[in-house]
């Protein structure tokens, strides 16, 4: 299903298309391992930094796996009652009322700690009011995709190990912590392929692989349960694909592979309505000297639809609605009577996103200083306009929109989907930067081609420069973290993270062992980028 063979170009020093290997030959340069190995190191650690049930909606992300595994069965969108275990677990991690300054001596021994299922059998305290461990999952709204990869691993524990289960119910979400993680550490690969595919020079490809660390909202919810993590996989990956197919790349094979990743996408949330969009419109750049690129079009939408998008017609067909939610009913009450407008929406919206997307943790409570979200938004508009605009533009046509779509698509989808839930309450919902990860590779690519280009000969030394602005963005942010959560406040480092250690679910040695490989890993990055630049210097970055 060859539908073009004329190629369009990617980078400025490009006259033609990459062929599909040749950029990539030899695979990754040891530094893009190095930032990989960084990144896993930061997501582990930010996973332990994290009180339990801190990390947005993490409890009912939970508590739809533990559904799928132990029901073996998805609960409608307003039918799943949280579990009795999950909900007498709150009170024990200070969840709501105190849930700031875990001290050190108030952490249960880990002996002590119950299980769920223990949680679950036990007597309701006496004080406690029994509604209250009643609550609906709104999360259910959610297609069942995600949850389905978490439950595995209760499914196969309970096969190997009958009655075990995964410990303590703070060990329980500390595993699922780890498979969710696992989904987001291949990140900076994918950045600095997706760079490679369109010819960007090795150090904007290098760079775009660090721009991923420097985002410590991306490490906070990739450690934690959330069903974003699958999602920036798929959506990473496809990036790949979008760029291929805007190149001219565009076989059979490709087709149905995009097909079925974006219905595993649609499997997954909401947000992946943008992708066939978005995939559309890269098939349609890259095949439009062709009169195939309509069956070409059609093929893709038709696996797509076979392999996930069944879910949204379900819904239609059984709730008259393509994405039902008990939210809505919510926010309809708290909203009745009011009156809203579109710059109040907008005064809130704008800030807000930029906030949230490089650092507010927790249920957006602790929030970085709004001097380096500032900061660092204007850098990566700075290096998009660089790749975007100019002479001789880093990145141009069919591929700059593949590279762009994703971000700009899903950020009006989140403004129009949070527009219309403000109009019907006070609650300036849907306002999370988080949801705009998904177009990350892309944009990776974007802000290290345009900076690459700024810097010309000095190019080299970007991937250096970048990592040193990360370092000083997660060094903030994990004393945020530190400040916010653990031991008193104001007592230092040291005291907050014993303290963290003494709430972890894991044994005293996995912190000590997790320090020492991140300052390991740190240290070897840092020489990696400087070798890197000292080489590179010598080359022609162009």
């Amino acid at each position: 299903m060859n539908a073009s063979s004329t190629a369009h170009p990617g980078a400025s020093s490009a006259d033609a298309a990459p062929s599909p290997a040749g950029p990539l030959a030899g695979g990754p340069p040891a530094l893009v391992w190095l930032l990989t190995a960084l990144h896993a190191v930061l997501l582990v650690f930010h996973g332990v930094l994290v009180p339990t049930w801190r990390a947005p909606d993490e409890l009912d992300h939970v508590d739809l796996a533990v559904a799928v595994a132990e029901d073996g069965d998805y609960p409608a969108y307003d039918q799943r009652i949280v579990d009795p275990g999950i909900a007498r677990s709150v009170p024990l991690v200070r969840l709501g009322e105190g849930s700031r300054h875990l001290r050190r001596g108030e952490a249960m021994p880990r002996g002590d700690r119950p299980t769920r299922k223990e949680l679950r059998e036990s007597s309701p305290e006496p004080d406690v009011d029994p509604a209250s461990t009643k609550r609906v999952n709104h999360m259910a709204q959610h297609p069942p995709a995600y949850y389905l990869y978490l439950a595995g691993t209760s499914v196969v524990t309970d096969a190997l190990a009958p009655g075990t289960g995964l410990g303590s119910y703070d060990r329980e979400v500390a595993t699922m912590r780890l498979l969710s993680l696992i989904l987001v550490i291949p990140l900076p690969l994918l950045a600095w392929a997706a760079a490679r595919a369109v010819d960007a020079s090795e150090p904007a490809a290098v760079a775009a692989a660090v721009i991923p660390l420097g985002i410590p909202q991306l490490t906070h919810i990739g450690a934690g349960v959330n069903n974003d993590a699958l999602l920036l996989l798929l959506m990473g990956i496809l990036t790949l694909m979008a760029v291929r197919f805007a190149t001219g790349h565009v076989d059979g094979g490709g087709i149905v592979l995009a097909g079925a990743l974006t219905g595993l996408a649609l499997l997954t949330k909401a947000f992946a309505f943008v992708v066939p969009v978005w995939l559309v419109m890269a098939v349609a750049g890259g095949v439009h000297r062709s009169r195939r690129w309509v069956p070409v079009i059609g093929g893709y939408l038709a696996v797509a639809l076979v392999t996930g998008g069944w879910w949204w017609v379900m819904n239609l067909v059984r709730h008259g609605s393509i994405s039902p939610s008990i939210e809505y009913a919510r926010l309809e009450r708290t909203g009745a009577g009011v009156e809203h407008d579109l710059s109040g929406w907008l005064a809130d919206w704008v800030p807000n996103m930029s906030e949230r997307f490089w650092g507010s943790f927790g249920w957006v409570e602790v929030p970085l200083p709004v001097a380096w979200t500032t900061v660092a938004t204007a850098v990566v508009v700075v290096g998009v306009i660089a790749a975007l605009v100019g002479k001789h533009r880093g990145i141009r046509g069919e591929v700059a929109v593949a590279l762009l779509a994703p971000t700009l698509l899903l950020g009006v989808f989140v403004f129009l989907s949070g527009f219309r839930l403000y109009q019907l309450s006070t609650v300036p919902a849907m306002v999370q930067g988080r949801y705009l990860f998904g177009g990350l590779v892309g944009l990776s690519v974007l802000v290290a081609v345009g900076l690459s280009r700024l810097l010309g000969r000095r190019a080299a030394l970007l991937p250096a420069l970048l990592l040193l602005a990360a370092a000083a963005m997660q060094l903030r942010a994990m004393t945020t973290l530190l400040d916010a959560f653990w031991g008193e406040q104001g007592s230092g480092v040291a005291e907050g993270l014993a303290a963290a250690g003494a709430w972890s679910p894991w044994p005293p040695g996995v912190l000590v062992a997790l320090t020492a490989a991140g300052a390991v890993t740190v240290v070897a990055t840092g020489v990696g980028a400087l070798r890197f630049a000292g080489i590179g210097s010598r080359q022609d970055v162009g």
